[in-house]
This record gives structure tokens, sequence and C-alpha cells, in this order.
């Protein structure tokens, strides 16, 4: 702390100032009485008494002795030179009256003052040499040898004063009484004046010091018991205690930042023994010397350890010693067969040096995963979590990874990993077959019933594969409809096809599906191991080829791998690459094929036919490549295609003749199908009524939101829309009513059996009076004969189309077809 240089402002300075004005009145009384002296002594000699003038100058010489005494012992005090030099005057004063007094011999002065003066010089010059050396604090050496000198010069002087005065006329005495009276009158007036004028002053100053000292005592005092409310008035001075007032002010701050300081430990350790005691995991700190520091309620629990285990201070291996009795395991091995006792283990533990994790299996089942992290200065902090629950929660992760959660059967992974383990399983003779089964009709359940229905299907198609097979076979579900099993120990196409019509069979019985009658089926297709082929992925290959062949083949049925397959699938890949250059190189076309109107005997439109003229395959059958293109996704752009050059070619047909493009449910999937129907109208002139676009059943079986917006919109356009190959497929009422079709197309494999069975001509009829009912025009496909016309007429039908009338022809040669179509049924009708 700074504290102020002595001036007259600060404290120190006052107390210097206060005894320089008592060192002043002292010399002044010094002076005083020296000066009375010598007017007894001049008194004295004026009156003629020698001996007198000699007792004078003794009395003034002990008077000065006095003084010197005084202002010598008063240095000593106040450790400052000015008193000392003081002194040094008032000696040379001294031997100046003891070198006059040695004058009047004969008037019997005495001759040995001046030894014993001399000795007190010595003295003197001594103490003050002493006091010099030591900085103010003379030796005591030098103190007791100035004090004999004084002593004997005192009684030297005693005695001549003693023989002086008897000597002494009474004339001289009361002279010199008269004189000295004087003297003591007037030193006692100056000491008087000396007095009062300093009491005053010397308690006014030790009031006020005394006042603010008590001020400052109360403060601390205060303070000392906490009351930070105290005021504390510093007095602005500039002196020792102003000092201390300020230095009050800052214990005050000091001692409010601590109690703050205080108060916020208190809550950090308040909310730092919350959180501890709400961990989820487990916390134990030792020190150095193995000892707990600290833990948490978490950590007790877990190892229901006593009270008295997770007091601080507790030995480490006390708590091992107690968790021996319900820990199982340590890093999978028995905590008491490791090779090491408590005491062992605790100093392991101590002497880490990196972090070390550790798993303990407890007798009651829970799993606890430990996190020791050594310290710097020694011990280690612990992180217990009771893992029991995520283990858990893991392995049922894993079992459902490796499991389909609809069925329950292995998933296509799981089924992986199987397939994989008897591949290599089959250097030792152990063959298999591979199953790859696709279930038939299964979309028709979703459409129709709705996918929660589906999916009960999906689980009793799994249950039925489950009690097929033998214990050793596995059964996986590949994903949507798709299954496959894998048959253990099959070594022949026989003992493979024995499987596989058991699952045909099971498969294709009636399922009962929340109330509902649910028929459908599965196939097949065989691959076997090693025989067709000896990895996964091959055999995986093998079985969808084999699968794909017997789709092919009419479903409802297996068929087993061969060689031939390849050159299939190969084939196929080259059709799909060619059927994408076709469509870059304008190789597709349309025919069209005249629609009859019956009521007039006229051409009132014609269907618009897909066809591929391929410069080395020549004309691609439909059949061939628009299943592929659907498959593909490249039946969108040959869609557009079809409709934007069908509304070109139909704008120069006679008649207002409408023109009929077919519609892919992949087109219903795509967000452009109404732009691309209003461009095209656009781009052509052609009249939108004179469109008409063609859908199927399956397509409005897909009763979405989407393809209904989809379906108005095109009417909004003006569009015709027709039902096409009704009856072919889930024929419903519902969806007639759902959307308001302009036309409905009966199925050609119900009119070419209309002149051999009745069933035919009643559905035909049907078909046609609730078209008729309903105020749609109703298209008779497949007519082929004469009676065929015939009879479709007889049942109602307003339109027809079939080889008849013409197959399918070029866009150049159509206007002349239905010029020759229109003339036969002329000729015809008045032939009739």
């Amino acid at each position: 702390m700074h504290f102020p240089s002595p001036g007259l402002r600060s404290l120190t300075g006052r107390l210097y100032l206060n005894g320089a004005a008592l060192l002043f009145a002292i010399a002044i009384l010094a002076g005083s009485g020296l000066y009375l002296a010598q007017l007894a002594r001049d008194a004295t000699r004026l009156a003629g008494f020698p001996q007198l003038e000699v007792l004078a100058g003794l009395q003034e010489l002990k008077l000065a002795a006095g003084i010197h005494r005084e202002l010598i012992l008063t240095a000593i005090d106040s450790a400052d030179g000015g008193p000392g030099r003081a002194g040094e005057r008032v000696l040379l004063r001294m031997k100046g009256i003891a070198g006059a007094i040695s004058e009047h011999a004969a008037a019997g002065a005495p001759r040995n003052l001046s030894a014993s003066l001399s000795g007190v010089a010595d003295a003197t010059g001594t103490l003050l040499a002493s006091m010099r050396e030591h900085a103010g604090l003379p030796a005591a050496a030098a103190v007791a040898r100035y004090d004999a000198a004084t002593r004997e010069f005192q009684s030297a002087l005693d005695a001549a004063m003693s023989t002086v005065g008897r000597g002494a006329t009474t004339g001289a005495g009361e002279v010199l009484a008269e004189k000295v009276g004087k003297l003591g009158a007037g030193i006692s007036a100056v000491a008087l004046i000396a007095m009062l004028g300093l009491m005053p002053i010397g308690s006014l100053l030790v009031h006020g010091l005394t006042q603010r000292l008590r001020a400052v005592r109360g403060t601390i005092s205060r303070l000392a018991l906490r009351q930070q409310n105290t005021e504390v008035h510093p007095s602005g001075r500039s002196d020792e205690l102003a000092e201390l007032e300020r230095a009050v002010v800052a214990m005050k701050s000091n001692s409010s930042v601590l109690q703050r300081q205080k108060s916020r430990l208190e809550q950090l350790n308040l909310w730092l023994d919350v959180a501890l005691n709400n961990m989820t995991r487990g916390l134990s700190m030792f020190d150095a010397e193995q000892r707990l520091v600290v833990s948490n309620g978490t950590y007790q629990r877990m190892y229901e350890l006593p009270d008295a285990m997770v007091e601080p201070g507790t030995h480490f291996a006390d708590i091992i010693r107690y968790r021996q009795q319900m820990v199982e395991t340590l890093n999978g091995e028995q905590l008491d067969t490791n090779g090491r006792n408590p005491e062992e283990l605790a100093s392991r533990i101590a002497n880490l040096r990196t972090e070390s994790h550790s798993t303990f299996v407890l007798r009651r089942g829970s799993v606890l995963e430990v996190s020791i992290k050594p310290l710097p200065q020694g011990g280690w902090v612990a992180l217990h979590e009771d893992v029991t629950e995520r283990r858990r929660d893991a392995e049922q992760i894993s079992q459902l990874a490796r499991r389909d959660a609809l069925t329950g059967l292995a998933n296509r992974f799981s089924f992986r990993e199987a397939l994989d383990e008897k591949a290599v399983q089959l250097p030792a003779g152990r063959s298999f077959a591979l199953h790859c089964i696709d279930l038939d009709r299964f979309k028709e359940v979703n459409d129709t019933l709705g996918h929660p229905c589906g999916d009960e299907v999906l689980r009793a198609v799994a249950m039925r594969l489950d009690s097929a097979v033998r214990g050793g076979d596995i059964v996986g579900r590949l994903g949507g409809d798709e299954f496959a099993v894998i048959q253990v120990g099959a070594r022949s196409q026989s003992d493979a096809a024995a499987l596989g019509n058991r699952l045909l069979d099971r498969l294709s019985a009636p399922y009962v599906i929340q109330g509902h009658h649910v028929e459908i089926g599965a196939t097949i297709g065989i691959a076997l191991a090693p025989g067709d082929a000896d990895s996964p992925d091959s055999l995986l290959k093998c079985g969808d080829m084999a699968l794909y062949r017997a789709k092919a083949d009419g479903r409802g049925r297996l068929h087993f791998y061969d060689c031939a397959m390849e050159g299939e699938i190969r084939e196929r890949r080259n059709l799909e690459m060619a059927l994408q250059k076709a469509i870059e190189n304008n190789e597709l076309e349309l025919h069209y094929q005249p629609i009859m109107k019956l009521g007039t005997r006229e051409v009132s439109g014609c269907e618009a036919l897909i066809r591929w003229r391929h410069p080395e395959r020549g004309l691609v059958s439909p059949a061939q490549f628009i299943p592929l293109a659907e498959e593909t996704g490249l039946i969108i752009p040959i869609g557009k295609w079809a409709i934007e050059t069908a509304c070109r070619e139909a704008v120069r047909w006679p008649n207002n003749a409408t023109v009929a493009v077919n519609l892919s449910a992949a087109q219903f999937a795509s967000s452009d199908l109404v732009e691309v129907a209003r461009a095209a109208l656009q781009d052509s002139g052609l009249a939108a009524e004179r469109l008409e676009l063609e859908v199927t059943e399956s397509l409005i079986l897909e009763t979405s939101a989407r393809n209904q917006k989809t379906l108005h919109s095109l009417r909004d356009l003006g569009v015709r829309i027709a039902l096409d190959d009704f009856g072919t497929g889930y024929s419903s009422l519902s969806y007639l009513r759902s959307f308001p079709f302009d036309k409905i197309k009966i199925d050609q494999t119900f009119v070419r059996d209309i002149s051999e069975r009745k069933d035919c001509v009643a559905i035909v009829g049907a078909v046609a009076q609730l078209a008729a009912s309903l105020s749609m025009s109703t298209v008779a496909e497949g007519v082929e004969t004469g009676d065929h016309l015939t009879r479709v007429q007889a049942a109602g039908c307003t339109e027809a189309q079939g080889y008849l009338f013409s197959r399918p022809v070029p866009a150049q040669q159509i206007i002349e077809v239905m010029a020759r179509c229109n003339m036969d049924m002329r000729v015809e009708t008045r032939a009739a």
C-alpha cells in the first residue's frame, strides 16, 4: 500500500510539526532561563560580590547542565539529530561558563569542574556518534557512560555550589535570592505559556485522530461480522488514516466480492451435487493414495454399496473386495480367478498411464462398462455406465437387421449370408437347390383390398412356406412379393421339383384374409448348386433367369435353369438397347385399325397401334417390345411420341374421325401427361373431342387421388376417355361410377367365343346394356366373322373393331382403308 510523504497534511507531518513546536517551546524556555541567569550574574557582579558571581555562574552552569541533559535525552527519544545539535551548543556554553568560573579562583571557585565537564563532553560525543552510526538508536553502553558522566558532573557542581554558597554574605544572598526569584518566576511563566499553548493543540490533534481511529475500528468490526450494508465514508484527506480508510473501503469491496463468490460457490456445489446424483452414469474419483474422493448415487446403486463404502477416504481395495460378491465377470473372466487380489487390482489401476476400458457382468444380469482415466496429479476418475438395455437393444436391432420386419423370415441380407455359407460348404459335397419365388396376382390384392390386406397375405404366405420346408432349409423374403428358399441336400432336379411342387400347392390354396376370399398363385425358378453354379451371385442370376422363363411360359408353374436361358437374357438386353436407339432413329411407326359405328355402318375412328420396324430384325412384335418398354420406363417417351404423331396424322382424316391412343400406367405416373396431350392438340390443330385415350382396368384399380385428378384434367381438355379390355380383370361397377367414361371396349376373348358359348353372349349383352344405361358407347373388339358382327350388334354394342373390317395398316393407307370399309358396309347393308 502507498503511504504519502510526511508533508504537513499527513498524519506523520502533523506529529512532526507538534514535536517541533514542543522543542521550540523548550528552546525558548532554555533561552529565557539562560538570559535571566545572565541578568542575575550581572547583578551580582555590579553589587561587588565575587563569590555571588561565582555562585551565579555555578547556578547557570547547573541550569545549563539540566537543559543539556534534557536535550540529549530528547534526541534519543525522537531519534532526530536536531536536539542533539542543540545539546552540543549548550555544552559549548557550559564550557564557557566553567572557564569564567575558573578565573575567580581567588574567590574560592572550584578547579575540578572543567575536568568533570570534559568527561561529560566526551560521553556526549560518544553518545551522538553512536546515534549516527545506528541510525538514531544509540548503543546502551554510550547511554550508560553519558548518564554516569552527567551524574559525576552534577555531584561536583553541587559540591562547588555548597562551598561557594557558604562564603557569600547575607546581602549578596538577598540580592541573589531576588534575582533567582525573578529567574524562577520567569521560567515558570514561560513554561506555563508553553503548556497552555501546546496542550489544546495536542488535545485537538489526539481527539481528531482518536475519533477517526474509532470510526475505522467500528467499520472493520462490522465488516468482520459480515454486515455488508455497513457504510464507509473516507475523509478525503491524504494522511495515513485516510489510506487506512481507503483500505477499509477496498476491504469491504473485496469482502462483498468474496461473499458473492462464496454464495456462487455454494450454489455451484449444490448444482454439482444435483448433477452428479442425477447422472445416468456412475462416477467415482480416487486420489493418489487409492482413496475415494467423491462419488455419486448412481455409482452406489449400481454396485449396491452401503453408505460406509462411499464415504470419502474409503480405500479402493475395500470397495473391490465388497464388489466381488456381486460381480460375475470382468472382461469375460471371473473376477476372483484372474490372478489378482483386490490390492493387486487397485495397484494396477492406480499405475495406469492411459485411459482404460473394462466390462463388468453382475450376477443379477446387468452389464456395466467402466472407463478409467488417470489424473495428472495421481489417482483416477472412473465412469460406470449400465449398458444392459443398450446391448439388449443392439441384439434386437441386429436380429431385426437380419429378419424381415413383416414376415419374420430372413431378409435379403441374412438370406445372402446363408447362401454364402452354403456355397462355401459345396466342396464338402453338400449340394443344395435355390428356389426363387414370385407371387402371382398379388398386385391385384393390394389394388382391390388395400395394402393392409396385402400385408396379411404376405404373412400367410411366409407361414405356408415355413411349414412346407424341412428343418435345415432356409426361407427368406427378398422384397415385395419375392421369396426364396435354400433347399439343403437337394442333389437332383427331382429332389428340387418335389419341394417346388409342394410350395406351388401350398401357396395356390385359397386364403381367407380379413373376411375376404383371396386366391393367388406362385411362379418358381430353380437353380441347383453346384450343377448350375457354385457362387452366390451366379446362383441368384440362374434362379432369376429360371423364374423369368417360368413367367414367360404362363405363370403358376416352376422352371429349372438351363444354359440356353443366358442367350435369352442376353437377347433381351440387346433388344432393350435396340429399343432405346429406335426412339432416337425414328424406327417406330403407328398403324391404324378402323372402328365401325354399327348404327351408320361407317368408320367412326381408328385405334393407333405402335409398330417397330428394325433395320435388321424387321417388324418387331408389340408383344416383345411393349412389356419391355413398360419395365424399363421407355414407354413414357414412346407414349408421348404416339400421342403427338396420332394427332398430327388424324387431322387429315375425313368425317371428323376420332383417333384412339392407348395409355400405360407408367405414363400416369409421369407428371406431364396432361401437358403432353394439350401440346399435341395445339400443335396439330386436332379438335380435342377427336382424341380418345384408352386406359385399362389395372390403371383404374389404382384409385389414387393423383390418377383421378389426371383423368379429370384430361376430360377438362375435351378429350374422350375409353375403358379398354373390360372384363379381363377384376371388373367392378364401383370404378364405372367413380369416373364417367365415354366408351367401354369389350375384350376380344368374349367376342371370339360368342358364336359357341351362351355365357359370352350374356356377358357382352350385359355390358352393352350397362353402358347404355350409363350413356356410354360400347365397342366389341376382335370381330372377325359376319356372325360375330351379327351377334354383337344384336347384343346392343354400338361399335365394332376387328379383322372383319381391316387389319392395322400404316398411316399412308388408312384413308383408303377407311373409304373401302365404308363402301363394303353400305354394300352389305343393301344386300341385307
